[in-house]
């Protein structure tokens, strides 16, 4: 991973409004300054100020709070510290129904699976039996259960990890229409055509498998809706939402209709977080879930995570941060070799690297730079990150 340290010119500005000003006085951080800073820098790049770099977005994404802030949450599930008896209830009272949208589960549905760590040996066990026997199966070392919920004759499906965090959902639309009894028939698609819902024109429409027509930015809005208002992955009170930022169309197999299958990640006051690009560093992590419409108002989820984080603090609110014009040369110096990149998006993102403090997990939210830089003689993306402080640069 390359790597650039630019700091010379943030260590003189602090030096400078050190020696120039009483010294119990901070710097006070202008988000009206730093908008005329971006404004004023773009124009200039506009007109040929760097060789190798052609802007061509319209502006920068920024917080829609007046702040730029470091946040930190504690990593957790909806399920910590509940007894296996809680457990069951739960999934059969408020996770299913709420994240398959039904009013109420069918207990006969409900499938408990025993797994013996010792050889791998799986049993599976009738929900009644699970709940009647609740502590005993709770008390058994070497032993880990899930609860699943598969109602072939609907079409439901959910699938869930022992520890209750990570899922597997589908509503089964497309694997009903595939014939299929498994959420991962959902993938059975021929691709048409794929968005970065960052930078690229999101007005093209598509038939859905009800008859109505939907734009790719419909599709967006929509399925961001559905995940923040059925899914507990977020909760209600911690100011996290759900925004997607990739979604590929594809065509269902022997019909004219089409689906939208959207990767989401998490966003905080308008910082969306970097998502999962397999290249992260040792305690980086990224997010990364899957949702399918190609039903109004039904939207399918593959893949995600419930309850992942409790109300986030600020752990401290930037009031320094490199000049703007100094980012925009480290972007400059980065990107070298012959070639014009396209800068197609810039704005501020959260890096998510993990703590560990007192046996507790930690997520710390650290806002950088992105800037998404396209070749046009191959067009490879390269998404470059510039550490607001420092200015060192890391690319994907």
């Amino acid at each position: 991973m390359k790597k650039v340290i630019y700091v010379l010119s943030m260590i003189m500005v602090i030096l400078f409004c050190t020696g120039c000003g009483k010294e119990d006085e901070e710097k006070v951080f202008s988000f009206t300054e730093l908008k005329q800073e971006i404004h004023a820098e773009l124009e200039e790049a506009k007109n040929g100020k760097y060789e190798n770099l052609n802007i061509v977005c319209d502006g920068v994404r920024l917080p829609e709070s007046k702040q730029i802030k470091e946040m930190r949450f504690l990593v957790g599930s909806i399920i910590d510290d509940m007894s296996f008896k809680e457990k069951l209830e739960l999934y059969r009272d408020v996770i299913y129904p709420k994240v398959l949208d039904i009013e109420a589960v069918d207990t006969s549905c409900l499938v408990i699976r025993k797994i013996h760590l010792n050889g791998g040996e799986k049993e599976t066990l009738d929900y009644s039996y699970a709940l009647e026997h609740a502590e005993e199966l709770e008390d058994t070392t070497n032993v880990r259960m899930s609860i699943s919920y598969k109602d072939y004759k609907a079409y439901h499906f959910a699938e869930s990890t022992p520890e209750g965090v990570c899922f597997n959902l589908s509503q089964g639309k497309l694997g009903k229409l595939n014939g299929a009894t498994s959420p991962f028939s959902a993938n059975d698609y021929e691709l048409v055509n794929v968005y970065n819902c960052c930078v690229d024109d999101l007005s093209d429409s598509y038939p859905l498998m009800d008859g109505t027509q939907k734009t790719v930015a419909e599709a967006k809005a929509e399925i961001e809706a559905y995940l923040d208002a059925h899914y507990p992955v977020v909760g209600e009170e911690n100011d996290v939402r759900n925004v997607v930022y990739k979604i590929k169309v594809g065509r269902i197999p022997n019909t004219e209709y089409y689906v939208f299958d959207a990767y989401r990640t998490f966003s905080y006051e308008g910082i969306r977080v970097k998502e999962v690009t397999g290249k992260e560093v040792a305690n980086e992590s990224g997010v990364m879930a899957q949702a399918f419409l190609c039903e109004s108002n039904k939207v399918d989820i593959l893949l995600g995570e419930v309850n992942h984080f409790d109300k986030g603090s600020v752990e401290r609110e930037y009031n320094e941060y490199l000049p703007f014009a100094d980012v925009m040369e480290i972007v400059s110096s980065y990107l070298t070799g012959n070639t014009v990149f396209d800068i197609c998006d810039i704005g501020l993102e959260y890096r998510m690297f993990t703590e560990v403090v007192e046996e507790k997990t930690y997520s710390k939210w650290v806002p950088y730079w992105v800037f998404i830089a396209e070749n046009p003689n191959d067009n490879r993306v390269i998404r470059v990150y510039i550490n607001i402080e420092t200015g060192e640069a890391e690319s994907y």
